[in-house]
């Protein structure tokens, strides 16, 4: 289909339908004719609204039915296949493999530390807490942490079954209901994300819904009170599909800019293309549970193939949202949305070439890879994580984006490469990229607090040739004790671990977000496998975080 797009049919409404319960009305973008293939780059713009779910309404507290352990594995290994399948054919589709001969210079190794060895500018540990309620019998092994703080409140989940609030950081949890699905996505399967609201304190918890046939689902985005996050004041279905019952929402994720809430997915239909989107919505009306306005920007999957977006983190007082997608092994599209613009804009960026391939990073009792499956490190862009940087430590603020790579240029082992670039005019500053020449470091998450200063949790573990150490888990931070920009020269220990799983499958993602009220520290999730073989639920080490730097201990001390 070659037919060209009138100059006089773009930016006009083309249709108008009502989908699940949200209302779409689509728009069609660009500057002049487009062809449909570049309408595919150009990206599709739809406006409409989503209506809230109150406590009242019928079915709002019923419990989510519990599927077996069996069950849950089953339906997560199928989930992880489709994934797979998909990472796999975007790495088959680079434009080039990496050039062996790329050795741009090499900054410094990351470290590992266990203690407060550090003589200038400590990290502390203000909490390190073992959420023993990921190690109920039945809950996966996968556990994906996300949480959120406010004070001594923490709201903690992971797949399938848990869901947890807690009032003294972590240290003790109760049990809370994840209700049921809608009829055609009735079974909460996975990808837990968590964002709080600096402003008014205000939790937002989203998480994947799916049917069993794991050929349709919804995201639900759970709006929690701010003096009790382990309340739901209203929740927002998401159903690209409607009536349609074929779309699956894959691999959601969300976070705040000044005025909107953003949720990405990647669409998995039963027929034709897979997309990927994202959804602005009004943070405003969605905190105070009324009928609540959006506008989403789809890219379609014939576009250079499939790719996960992941908005970024830390822009909780910026009025714009970037994220980025690597388009081949050496170029990084970058999308910039202004909250003054109906549309984001794409800039593209060569950085130094990474190699999207599956390296060796095997340790641990039985001397299993962790990096193992194409999730783990395919071009799709699984494990891409960025954050916007802007305070009073990095006054013009950065973008600072980590992602997968298998040795490369000098660099001998499985590591995570970065890129940092200049928040005016998005121009590339510096590439530090966090390595070690003894062991994998992978899994990246990051965030920036109010200085403008970036904390990561991360794992690392195992190496070529095998025989390192299973996965262990830690976090770190980037401001001016630290030189360079985006640069991590050390990483504190929080997590270890005895076992990798014997499939190489370590999960996909940890969370970190500015610790609340004091965000001059951090909150993450990590985890690791404390024993071995990994079999069930009690091997599970989840842990709750809470650091920052000693400078700015008393900030912390005055938030407890």
């Amino acid at each position: 289909m070659n037919r060209e797009l009138s100059r006089s049919r773009l930016g006009t409404r083309v249709s108008t339908r009502l989908v699940g319960v949200i209302v779409f009305s689509a728009v069609l973008v660009g500057a002049s004719a487009l062809t449909l293939s570049e309408v595919s780059a150009q990206g599709r713009i739809r406006t409409g609204t989503v209506a809230p779910q109150m406590p009242s309404t019928p079915g709002f507290h019923t419990p989510a039915a519990r599927l077996s352990a069996a069950a849950q594995e089953d339906m997560l290994r199928r989930l992880h296949r489709k994934r797979e399948r998909f990472a796999t054919e975007a790495h088959e589709n680079q434009k080039a493999e990496p050039a062996d001969e790329d050795r741009a210079p090499l900054g410094p190794e990351t470290g590992v530390v266990d203690d407060n060895s550090e003589t200038h500018g400590t990290l502390l540990i203000g909490r390190n807490a073992k959420n023993t309620r990921a190690e109920v019998s039945g809950n996966s092994t996968l556990a994906e942490p996300a949480a959120i703080n406010n004070r001594g409140q923490v709201l903690y989940a992971g797949n399938f079954r848990h869901l947890e609030y807690s009032t003294n950081h972590g240290l003790s949890y109760a049990d809370r209901t994840i209700p049921a699905g809608p009829a055609d996505a009735p079974t909460v399967c996975c990808d837990n994300d968590m964002v709080i609201d600096d402003t008014t304190k205000i939790g937002f918890h989203s998480t994947l819904y799916v049917n069993g046939a794991l050929t349709n689902g919804v995201v639900r985005i759970f709006v929690k009170r701010a003096a009790n996050l382990g309340q739901t004041l209203c929740r927002y279905t998401i159903d690209p599909a409607g009536a349609n019952n074929n779309i699956l929402p894959d691999y959601p994720h969300i976070a705040l800019s000044k005025n909107f809430l953003y949720l990405t997915i990647n669409a998995l239909p039963t027929s034709n293309t897979g997309f990927r989107r994202i959804y602005r919505f009004n943070l405003a009306q969605m905190r105070t549970c009324t009928r609540t306005a959006f506008t989403s920007f789809t890219h379609s999957s014939r576009f250079i193939g499939q790719r996960i977006w992941v908005p970024a983190e830390g822009a909780n007082n910026q009025t714009r949202m970037l994220w980025t997608q690597h388009d081949d092994s050496d170029t990084i599209r970058i999308f910039d949305w202004q909250e003054s613009a109906a549309a984001p804009v794409q800039v593209l960026r060569n950085v130094q070439a990474s190699n999207f391939s599956n390296p060796d990073c095997r340790g641990g009792t039985g001397n299993f890879d962790f990096i193992e499956r194409s999730t783990a490190w395919s071009i799709a862009g699984f494990r891409t994580r960025s954050t916007v940087a802007r305070g009073n430590h990095q006054p013009t603020g950065l973008l600072a984006v980590y992602w997968h790579s298998a040795p490369i240029g000098g660099i001998n082992q499985a590591h995570t490469r970065a890129a940092v670039f200049s928040l005016s005019g998005l121009g590339l500053l510096n590439q530090p990229h966090i390595f070690n020449q003894s062991f994998c470091f992978g899994y990246p998450a990051v965030t920036g607090n109010i200085f403008g200063d970036i904390g990561i949790t991360l794992a690392w573990g195992g190496r070529a040739g095998g025989g390192g150490s299973a996965a262990h888990a830690g976090v770190g931070i980037d401001d001016d004790f630290t030189p360079g920009l985006g640069f991590f020269g050390s990483v504190r220990r929080t997590a270890t671990g005895v076992a990798n799983r014997s499939d190489g499958r370590f999960g996909d993602y940890f969370t970190i977000h500015p610790y609340q009220p004091c965000d001059r520290w951090f909150g993450a999730t990590n985890y690791t496998w404390d024993s071995a073989p990994v079999d069930n639920a009690n091997d599970v080490n989840a842990r709750w975080v809470e650091f920052g730097r000693e400078a700015n201990l008393s900030c912390y001390q005055n938030a407890l």
